[in-house]
């Protein structure tokens, strides 16, 4: 972990022996305690993966078989849900490659890994409408990084470094969820008794404190997201300071950083492909640290594919050359998220082998709407 995420974790302990000692005062206000006990079922986690990143070559490490189990466990359940509802929407091609069961997996490695990434992929391009049937983006993310840590299993011999390694985003995403639950709190909790017990919030409000990180040189930091919730990273975004002529590299955080320049009145400038640019002023004096949380708005195409006057079925969008793709709705309506800027052509097919295409100019900061019709 970095100096903010050991300073981050030390205040969520902090705080959890605060909500201990006022458990009988906290309960009583029901909406409150609900967060509470979300907030300590998410540091429980947050503390195992920690445990999992601190095992060293000499430390306990699971089996391919293990890796196998725990995702076939995370994925099925996700996929039953799915296929409820795909029925629901009258997509029966996509209701029956949800239509899976424990016992569809075990005939080898390979084919596991590659029905458990498919299902991964459908889930993805569903998941905005998943919401209503209780699969969350958290979930899609455990399932996600099982498949990895599977996939990592069969081709890499040292299996203990992958864990870590994995654990380490799982920690960056356990930290930030946390940060996100902690906001909810504290709208709750110091509204409530501000007043009425003003010393309980000046014990909560010393102990939400995180402080900040030793820092020697001017820093500028910035962590980038998709969401506002502060959970999917944007891995790989240009970070630059305009008028240095400076940047970085998001990583696998979605933390990037210059440090040691002039103080002063600068222009930040994040890119990132498919998404829309973002520029904003940067003011900082010299031997501080200015730490930013950046979100990126995606370039989308959104339209309709019909056949005549009705919606298409069973059939797919995507953008040429990338790996951006849909399933239109029972209206044929569809949303091509993240398309890079510059000339391109959307595509659009259906399992009679039929297809239609059209060509696009992406411009930052546009959502195109395309029609397409068979």
């Amino acid at each position: 972990m970095n100096n903010r995420q050991i300073k981050q974790v030390k205040m969520f302990i902090r705080i959890r022996l605060f909500f201990s000692n006022n458990t009988t005062l906290l309960q009583a206000f029901a909406p409150l305690w609900l967060l509470i006990t979300d907030f300590l079922l998410s540091l429980k986690s947050l503390e195992g993966e920690i445990n999992t990143q601190d095992l060293d070559n000499t430390g306990i490490t699971s089996s391919k078989d293990g890796m196998r189990a725990l995702m076939i466990s995370l994925i099925v359940p996700l996929s039953r849900k799915a296929r409820v509802w795909a029925k629901a929407s009258g997509d029966k091609a996509l209701a029956t490659q949800f239509d899976i069961h424990k016992s569809s997996f075990g005939i080898s490695e390979l084919e596991d890994l590659a029905l458990a990434t498919n299902i991964i992929a459908l889930l993805n391009l569903n998941a905005t409408a998943l919401v209503a049937y209780n699969i969350t983006a958290l979930q899609l993310t455990a399932a996600g990084t099982a498949v990895t840590s599977f996939k990592d299993a069969i081709t890499t011999p040292d299996q203990t470094a992958s864990e870590s390694e994995t654990a380490t985003t799982n920690i960056a995403n356990d930290i930030t969820n946390i940060m996100v639950q902690l906001v909810d709190i504290d709208d709750l909790l110091i509204p409530e008794f501000e007043i009425t017990n003003p010393t309980i919030v000046a014990n909560y409000k010393t102990n939400r404190v995180i402080g900040e990180a030793a820092v020697q040189h001017t820093t500028a930091t910035v962590h980038i997201y998709e969401d506002d919730a502060h959970v999917s990273p944007v891995v790989g975004a240009t970070f630059s300071i305009v008028e240095l002529n400076r940047s970085g590299v998001s990583n696998g955080e979605g933390m990037a950083e210059i440090v040691q320049f002039k103080e002063g009145n600068y222009t930040m400038k994040i890119v990132a492909t498919g998404k829309v640019d973002v520029i904003m002023p940067l003011s900082i004096k010299s031997g501080k640290h200015v730490e930013t949380n950046i979100v990126m708005v995606p370039n989308k195409i959104s339209g309709t594919l019909m056949v005549g006057d009705k919606p298409a079925v069973n059939s797919k969008v995507l953008i040429q050359g990338t790996i951006i793709q849909v399933v239109p709705d029972d209206f044929g309506n569809f949303v091509l998220p993240n398309v890079p800027d510059g000339n391109g052509v959307i595509e659009a097919t259906n399992v009679s082998g039929q297809s239609v295409t059209q060509p696009f100019v992406m411009v930052n900061g546009r959502e195109l709407v395309i029609n397409l019709k068979f």
